[in-house]
Formats: C-alpha cells, sequence, structure tokens
C-alpha cells in the first residue's frame, strides 16, 4: 500500500510539472510573465522595443509617478521613466546589464527625460521611451551626447528613484568617462 501511494504522488508531482510546462511553452506566455514581466519571444532589446511599440501606450502622468514594471505591464501604459524601469526589468531578464537615466536639458530647467542605457556589442544603446536608439558611441557620455546634445546633467538612478551617481556637464571630460556599471543597480 505505502509503494502505491508513493507512486500516486510522483504521478500527481509529474502532472504539475508538465502543466507549468505547457504553459511557459505557449507562445506569448511565460512563467516570468505570471510574475508581471514579458513573453518568451522576447529574446533581444529590438524585441523589447517592438513590445513596448505593439502593446503599450506612451501617457504622461501628472503628477509624475514612477511605476514599477509589474504596474507598467498590467495597465499597459506609463511614460519616459516607466518604459525605462520595464526595459531595464526585461533586459536583466535577458542578462544584459543596463542602467538608468534621468537627463536633464540646458534651457529646461523643469523637464528631463529618462532612458535606460546598455553596451550592444562595442556601442552603447536607448531605450527612449518605446524605441530602440543604436548609437555609435563607445561612452555613455558620447551615447547621451549623439542623442541629446543639450543635455545639462545626468543622473544614474534605480527604479526605486534611488540616486547613484550625478554627472553634470561641466563636470564631464574626455578623462572621465562614465561607463556601464555591470554589478548594477538593477539588483536594488
Amino acid at each position: 500500500m505505502r509503494q502505491a501511494m508513493g507512486s500516486g504522488k510522483k504521478v500527481i508531482i509529474g502532472l504539475a510539472l508538465i502543466a507549468l510546462l505547457s504553459l511557459s511553452l505557449m507562445p506569448g506566455i511565460s512563467l516570468a510573465q505570471n510574475l508581471g514581466y514579458i513573453p518568451v519571444y522576447i529574446q533581444t532589446p529590438a524585441q523589447v522595443s517592438q513590445w513596448f511599440r505593439s502593446e503599450f501606450r506612451y501617457e504622461t502622468e501628472m503628477p509624475d509617478r514612477w511605476q514599477p514594471a509589474e504596474e507598467t505591464v498590467d495597465v499597459k501604459k506609463g511614460d519616459c521613466e516607466d518604459f525605462a524601469i520595464l526595459a531595464q526589468a526585461v533586459l536583466k531578464r535577458l542578462n544584459i546589464p543596463s542602467e538608468i537615466l534621468v537627463i536633464n536639458f540646458k534651457d529646461l530647467p523643469n523637464q528631463a527625460h529618462s532612458v535606460c542605457i546598455f553596451k550592444n556589442g562595442e556601442f552603447y544603446s536607448l531605450i527612449s521611451n518605446q524605441e530602440l536608439i543604436q548609437t555609435h558611441a563607445s561612452a555613455i557620455e558620447a551615447a547621451i551626447e549623439e542623442q541629446y546634445p543639450d543635455w545639462e546633467s545626468i543622473t544614474f538612478t534605480t527604479a526605486k528613484r534611488e540616486e547613484l551617481k550625478f554627472v553634470s556637464r561641466n563636470q564631464a571630460s574626455p578623462a572621465a568617462r562614465l561607463e556601464l556599471n555591470t554589478a548594477g543597480p538593477q539588483d536594488k
């Protein structure tokens, strides 16, 4: 009798594992998505951008609020920092180190823009709102300069809005290169 019960438990556990595996293999569904994240077909930064453009709506929030990645997935909308936070979460799942940057601009003291930046081969790329922008820059400040020539300051931040590093234009110099933190605040 005891042996029959033991094999019955194995059958139940086996069926449960098969059910979980089949759920994770369904197109567009992943166990990660059940946790509020991404479809399994997303394997590259270009696919992240395509997913953002096809499934999400850009919408400014007033007052501005930084929503967690799971919330952005649930509500299917966000503004620049919400897309930067979600991009960082997705890139982390793809084992691509990234940073969230808040860029302030000359002559626009009350406006800022958030992006997710990461190294793509030898050059940096950005996910800005729903777009993937590939630069020809091998340094972060050069990538920002290439896309946002009127930048005044850059704040490296976590998804929880914790400042990690601040750089103003007058502090930046060719000798002081900004580097991607591969240990990353994305673990915070």
